[in-house]
């Protein structure tokens, strides 16, 4: 069984590998530039070999056979651009995980009780996280307090979080595998009810991603 499975492994690895090196041609500059640009060459010379120097009975094939090296042309810089796409979604980078402290997504707090909350921010991905700004969005129902390590601002009208309490702070870098803790924020609810807690991070490679949470206000 186990020498099977190093068989099957192998093979696999076969195909991975003349999977790579077909989609290496198409990031070199003969797949990139030389190959469309041969068959967007032929098309114009077929144009114009059937409606300058032939007869107009023969235009009409010229014509067709300048289509189809158009349609060639154009169906290898679509494989460039998917090779692009998909060699950049293989590069390491880093992702977040973003969790109530203690690793929960959804998190209980009494009613008109001022209740200190901390967030967890985890580098799930395999590169150093660097500049890393974090925003905290809390609905207008709940008073969020002033403290230390975190600034608050009200949203402006007409952005997608219109009149919620945001907490804002800043880290220099997270690195793979390692959680961080917020500081933490004092979160005051005057009524029960579920409210969905949106928190964006924004790092210097990656941009910006969004995550949800869950506080629950009980009696």
């Amino acid at each position: 069984m186990g020498i099977e499975k190093i068989g099957k492994e192998i093979e696999e690895l076969k195909k991975e590998r003349k999977t790579l090196e077909g989609r290496l041609f198409f990031l070199k500059v003969d797949g990139a530039v030389i190959v469309p640009s041969f068959f967007l060459l032929l098309s114009l010379s077929s144009s114009l070999t059937g409606v300058y120097l032939y007869p107009s009975e023969y235009s009409i094939p010229s014509i067709a056979i300048s289509i189809f090296f158009l349609v060639c042309g154009f169906i290898i810089i679509l494989k460039v651009l998917k090779t692009i796409e998909w060699t950049a979604s293989r590069i390491p980078s880093p992702s977040f995980k973003v969790t109530f402290l203690p690793y929960l997504l959804i998190r209980k707090i009494k009613v008109n009780e001022l209740t200190d909350i901390c967030f967890g921010i985890e580098n799930t991905g395999e590169v150093l996280a660097e500049d890393i700004d974090v925003s905290i969005f809390f609905q207008p129902e709940l008073i969020v307090e002033k403290s230390r390590g975190y600034s608050i601002l009200k949203q402006p009208s007409g952005t997608q979080y219109e009149a919620y309490t945001t907490a804002e702070y800043r880290l220099d870098r997270i690195y793979p595998n390692v959680c961080t803790t917020s500081p933490t924020i004092r979160v005051k609810a005057t009524r029960t009810h579920k409210y969905p807690i949106p928190i964006r991070i924004r790092e210097r490679n990656v941009g910006l991603s969004e995550h949800k949470l869950l506080l629950e206000v009980v009696e």
